[in-house]
């Protein structure tokens, strides 16, 4: 497999994507764009997919319990709702405001793999083949006492999550709280929460009136702390109400349906919906019933969507996830990541390309269904990255001069004016790995302006990034993305120890793989949320043009470091020839991108 620039081309892709994302790439049909409310689940990035629409979310407003986050922090599976604009029947739009809210969160009391179940405080989480796991590879993965965060449509009368995803929390992470329900036996400071007392005397209040908690509200509770001798102390207690909608705007809601009474007179995830005129996919109107699973696509009017198009999802085919971005963190064919999220593409289809040509910074549409806490992929299509970005990277070959080679099989050469950095033409030679920037001449050829000769140290040194799971302290070893890690006595642990290899923690591994499994040189633990931190960009490069802490450049992007937290030195330590790696989780602003971390890298 041509797996070069195992870290070199992570952060350039994902950057280069992003800038793509940011121009609106994408092509769709309908007419002018209008306002626009969606309900849905994240099915893909690139930028935000949700009910088959491609949002971009650039210039989007992102919330997630009520708290402003970049974002970066959306993650596959998670419930939005989505404000934004998008044309009649098109599949491509513009957000304006994404708004999460935690379904559940605290520890899991039971398992019930027969009915694919668990429950946290009496609320029961209900799974299905399509329920996105991260920190567990699957619903057999958990056990009582995990700190479990759930996403999914919530039925609040009956305290059931239908989840869409299910993510073990860090330990570090564990403590914070988020429950719904009835407050029954209201006072000034407490109300019974299932099996709770939650004393809200210092929480802040959200959607209620001058009255505040009535008696039987239905409310969604959220705490910092676990609760002591069945008291939970409530630092948001927020309504639960319908959401106030004009009339004549394009909506979409996707669920399971709800007290059904009728085709024009159903709920789906809680969205009161009119299917007496649609037109039906996978169906017809006499499939309508309690539980199905569907999409409804329509306009709003009188407090309901009025459905234009209902279409049911089929189990072998819906739940399908779509991924357009960049390769990172590529190990093999069965263990890499488009957009943050693992991938399997063991059995797929590929097409403009094939598996030998898999590699960090391709740009590829990752078409799979989510398994657990991998995709696994039906499909893999090579975009042109080169003709949309300006970039090509790879390994050379078929060299005659500089005026005649090959770089990942495409011909290429170097332009009249040309600048090279860290070495000269001389390193234009078979088997070397360039990355360069230029464009392309009226015949096909790659003309570079700008030629970046990757030092063999970091082609050969692999590097991925997730939750770790299956920890196996016995063995040694673990699991990251699907693959096997293993670790040694020579293994250097930065942030931590063997110890805190936990499930759901967070880390950075760097080793070399042999026969499929990733032996560990360097494993950084991390406390904080790297994956969140690196999910706009991350840029492994050598700096050049320094002027100043928020004026460098890496791979021809300008990076503002002003505001960066640094790992392994300061901002005292950043020149020209330092290897760095940058990392940040939003878009760029015109050719500048604000990194959130630096981490210094330095040559064996």
């Amino acid at each position: 497999m041509n797996a070069q620039l195992k870290r070199l081309g992570a952060g350039l892709g994902a950057a280069a994507m992003a800038l793509l994302v940011a121009c609106g790439g994408g092509g769709s049909e309908g007419g002018a764009a209008a306002a626009a409310q969606y309900e849905g689940t994240i099915s893909g990035f690139g930028s935000v997919i949700v009910n088959g629409v491609r949002f971009d979310d650039s210039r989007a407003a992102v919330t997630i319990d009520d708290a402003d986050v970049a974002v970066g922090a959306l993650k596959l599976g998670m419930r939005v709702a989505l404000s934004g604009a998008v044309a009649d029947g098109a599949d491509t739009g513009t957000a304006t405001q994404v708004t999460v809210e935690t379904a559940a969160r605290g520890p899991v009391a039971s398992v019930d793999l027969g009915n694919s179940t668990f429950t946290i405080r009496g609320i029961t989480i209900q799974t299905d083949a399509k329920t996105v796991f991260e920190g567990a590879s699957d619903l057999a993965a958990l056990h009582a006492g995990d700190w479990v965060e759930a996403h999914g449509s919530v039925d609040f009368a009956n305290r059931l999550v239908q989840a869409t995803r299910v993510e073990v929390k860090a330990p570090e992470d564990v403590g914070r709280i988020v429950l719904f329900g009835k407050a029954t036996g209201v006072t000034a400071s407490t109300f019974t929460l299932g099996d709770l007392t939650v004393n809200y005397a210092s929480a802040q209040l959200i959607g209620f009136g001058a009255g505040g908690i009535a008696e039987g509200s239905v409310v969604r509770v959220r705490a910092n702390e676990a609760p002591v001798n069945n008291l939970l102390t409530a630092t948001f207690v927020k309504a639960v109400k319908a959401p106030r909608l004009l009339d004549g705007t394009p909506a979409a809601v996707e669920g399971r349906i709800q007290q059904f009474a009728g085709a024009s007179d159903f709920l789906v995830s809680g969205t009161a919906v009119d299917a007496s005129n649609a037109t039906f996919e996978n169906g017809v109107i006499g499939d309508l019933a309690e539980g199905k699973r569907v999409i409804v696509r329509g306009t709003l009017a009188n407090g309901k969507v009025m459905a234009r198009k209902v279409r049911f999802f089929l189990p072998d085919q819906d739940g399908e996830v779509r991924l357009i971005g960049l390769v990172s963190d590529d190990l093999s064919i069965a263990s890499f990541k488009v957009r943050g999220v693992a991938v399997d593409a063991s059995n797929a289809q590929f097409s403009n390309g094939d598996a030998s040509q898999l590699a960090n910074s391709r740009l590829v549409q990752i078409k799979g269904q989510a398994v657990g806490s991998l995709v696994t992929a039906t499909s893999v299509e090579f975009l042109d990255s080169n003709a949309l970005l300006g970039l090509l990277t790879g390994v050379v070959s078929d060299a005659n001069s500089t005026a005649d080679f090959k770089v990942g099989g495409q011909a290429a050469k170097v332009g009249l004016v040309v600048r090279y950095i860290n070495g000269n033409a001389a390193g234009i030679v078979n088997g070397a790995t360039l990355w360069m920037k230029g464009h392309r001449d009226g015949a096909g050829v790659f003309v570079a302006n700008v030629v970046f000769i990757v030092p063999n140290w970091m082609v050969v040194t692999t590097q991925a990034a997730g939750t770790v799971t299956d920890p196996d302290p016995l063995n040694h070893s673990f699991k990251l993305n699907g693959t096997t890690v293993t670790t040694s006595p020579a293994t250097v642990f930065i942030g931590g120890t063997e110890a805190d290899l936990l499930t759901g923690r967070w880390v950075i591994v760097t080793g070399k793989m042999n026969s499929g499994v990733l032996a560990a040189e360097t494993i950084i633990v991390t406390r904080d949320h790297s994956n969140e931190a690196c999910k706009a960009f991350k840029l492994d490069a050598v700096i050049y043009d320094y002027v100043s802490v928020s004026n460098f450049k890496l791979f021809g992007f300008q990076i503002d470091a002003s505001t960066a937290a640094f790992s392994g030195g300061s901002a005292a330590d950043l020149a020209d020839g330092k290897v760095i790696q940058a990392c940040g989780d939003a878009l760029p602003a015109g050719n500048v991108l604000t990194a959130k971390s630096i981490l210094f890298l330095s040559a064996p």
